[in-house]
């Protein structure tokens, strides 16, 4: 894998994600770019913020969380624990 590249192009060459019968599998191709992606960034971010926005997905099918602002809280196995809506936007988070 090149250095500094978080790309899953790296997948395609140790797999070609086709079945027995030449069929190429988008959906186990499109499952392991997710999880290579999330093993990159758990093993080269070093800024937690930088992280969570790299690891979060796109949310724009959701138009009812555009402009709000969270507080989120992840447990020890990194498992969402809660999610709280901030009253004012974007405040900043306390270190």
């Amino acid at each position: 894998m090149p250095k500094d590249d978080g790309s899953a192009q790296v997948l395609t060459q140790v797999s070609s994600y086709r079945n027995e019968h030449e069929e190429y599998q988008e959906s186990s191709y499109e499952a392991d770019c997710e999880a290579f992606i999330a093993f990159v960034v758990a093993n080269t971010a070093t800024d937690p913020a930088q992280a969570l926005t790299r690891l979060l997905p796109d949310f724009c099918g959701c138009p009812s969380l555009y402009g709000k602002a969270f507080s989120l809280v992840l447990d020890v196995q990194g498992r969402v624990e809660a999610v709280a809506p901030l009253a004012n936007g974007v405040e900043p988070l306390s270190a």
